[in-house]
């Protein structure tokens, strides 16, 4: 419903000229203006009450993301502690880099400034700020697509819960910065008619692309998705691929050597670091983001407004839904486990337009908002229970550092932790840490010949599976050395990695 303001008063001077257009204001944000004295009822009052369906969505996320809690995540503390290496030296060397899957002097060195600043929260934050961002590109972005306000809020609605979306925002890794890039890249060429915003588009686009390989396809659905949609469509488009590419290649003649193996080792050649059965893959998709699939195939499947009827809106439709599935189903088609979580949410970016759409329809109904609010209390308990199991599928090494710094000797410590014990213990200079990945890619003689030789002061290990059977192999063959090792022996009794756990942590120390 709504109310009409006429902007003069029928029978006023002046009625031989044109009547402006009505006004044209939504009756619940008259209704809140009630509530203001009669001097605070101004233009300005009124954008912010339009505003105030946004802001609660912010605040429903910004509320779900503080409440996780846990200690670093590996990645976390492998990129802070790889670009503290670039900012205090001495400089990383390429096994340092050749495992990073985006180019670390981009995000690890901004993470491990912050983190110089305020520490891990600091740097968490700045992921939730980004997240923020990337709510309100995406509801302008929307509101473009579709040509409808209620759209674009919907589409908010529909990206902010979503369990990866939620701790992604509370991670601080690039997976936040990434999203946020997309998103204004997004909007950017949505809402924008230039030649330059076309260009800032591809600068924005090859930024993400740098700062996550993974990042490069979901830049072309971006370009799709302009190309169709956007004013001036192929003109733009075309100066953001330009663009973009130009500072692709740019970037690899500058540094190729430095990105090429990370760019094999974790995208264009990857092998399943965690193998996991594809209908597990499946399933853990379907629980996390089904609602929002189904209301973005619903959306597809809808008429869109008339200016992309016909082929446009389908290859659109197409692109978004592509966009949402394109990296859990190669992950599902390789049976990769890693990281499956949080790429749920860049699905998330590209199928929250088409939800918002289908939302929006359904509160056109006779109902009115009554099934978006059902299905917004829906998703807001899935992205709660998700958001925290998520948060939680790596252990807090906390524990483990307490004793470590109980009595630290100097030394080399060994562990498949050693990223999250080296950020953790990063003011015990006189002690150096090794991953036990590295030993493993050596064989069963080099692990052995380590132990014989008394390589390292601590080895801190899991009796979880690594979720890798070489490096289960490697684990079984390395425990058993150092049982059978003289020079070696439980520092303490094995205790568990988390309360009702079965898993336990090993600290083996040398006599």
């Amino acid at each position: 419903m709504s109310t009409t303001n006429p902007t003069r008063p029928p029978g006023a001077p002046g009625v031989d000229a044109p009547a402006s257009p009505p006004y044209r204001r939504n009756t619940w944000q008259e209704a809140i203006a009630e509530y203001l004295p009669e001097r605070r009822r101004t233009p300005r009052a009124f954008t912010w009450i339009e505003r105030l369906p946004l802001l609660a969505v912010l605040a429903f996320l910004v509320v779900l993301a503080l409440r996780l809690r846990n200690g670093a995540m590996i990645d976390e503390a492998l990129y802070i502690n790889l670009g503290t290496q670039y900012l205090d030296g001495p400089p990383p060397t390429r096994s340092d880099t050749d495992f990073i899957s985006g180019a670390p002097f981009l995000y690890p060195v901004l993470a491990a400034g912050l983190d110089g600043l305020g520490g891990l929260w600091l740097v968490r934050l700045a992921s939730l700020a980004s997240i923020v961002v990337a709510v309100i590109a995406v509801q302008r972005a929307t509101t473009a697509l579709e040509a409808s306000r209620r759209a674009g809020i919907m589409a908010a609605l529909a990206f902010a819960l979503v369990g990866p979306v939620v701790m992604v925002a509370m991670l601080a890794t690039f997976d936040g910065v990434v999203v946020m890039l997309l998103a204004l890249a997004l909007m950017l060429g949505l809402t924008r008619a230039g030649l330059g915003s076309g260009a800032a588009v591809g600068a924005l686009l090859a930024l993400a692309a740098l700062t996550k390989y993974a990042a490069a396809p979901l830049a072309l659905v971006v370009l799709v998705v302009l190309l169709v949609a956007g004013p001036a469509g192929a003109r733009r488009a075309a100066a953001a691929a330009g663009t973009g590419a130009a500072l692709l290649a740019g970037a690899w003649l500058l540094w190729g050597d430095v990105l090429t193996p990370g760019l094999q080792f974790t995208t264009t050649g990857r092998s399943a670091l965690g193998p996991t059965a594809r209908p597990v893959l499946v399933g853990t998709l379907l629980v996390t983001a089904g609602l929002l699939l189904a209301l973005a195939v619903a959306g597809a499947l809808r008429r869109p407004r008339a200016e992309l009827a016909g082929a446009r809106g389908a290859v659109l439709a197409l692109a978004l839904l592509g966009g949402g599935l394109a990296l859990p189903l190669a992950q599902v088609r390789l049976g990769e486990g890693v990281s499956f979580g949080k790429h749920l949410a860049y699905s998330a970016l590209f199928l929250a337009p088409l939800a918002g759409r289908e939302l929006a329809a359904m509160s056109r109904g006779r109902l009115r908002l009554l099934p978006v609010a059902l299905v917004a209390g829906v998703a807001l308990l899935v992205a709660g229970v998700r958001s925290d199991a998520l948060y939680h599928e790596w252990v807090d090494v906390s524990p483990v550092v307490e004793r470590i710094t109980a009595d630290p000797q100097p030394g080399t410590y060994l562990s498949s932790s050693a990223d999250v014990l080296a950020y953790a213990t990063a003011d015990l200079p006189q002690i150096a840490w090794a991953t036990t990945f590295a030993l493993y890619a050596e064989g069963e003689r080099e692990i052995r010949t380590a132990v014989q030789e008394g390589r390292y002061q601590t080895v801190v290990l899991r009796t979880a599976s690594t979720g890798n059977p070489e490096q289960d192999r490697g684990q079984d063959v390395l425990v058993a050395a150092l049982d059978d090792s003289g020079a070696y022996d439980l520092a303490v009794a094995p205790f568990a990695v988390a309360e009702g756990s079965s898993d336990r942590w090993l600290v083996y120390t040398k006599e």
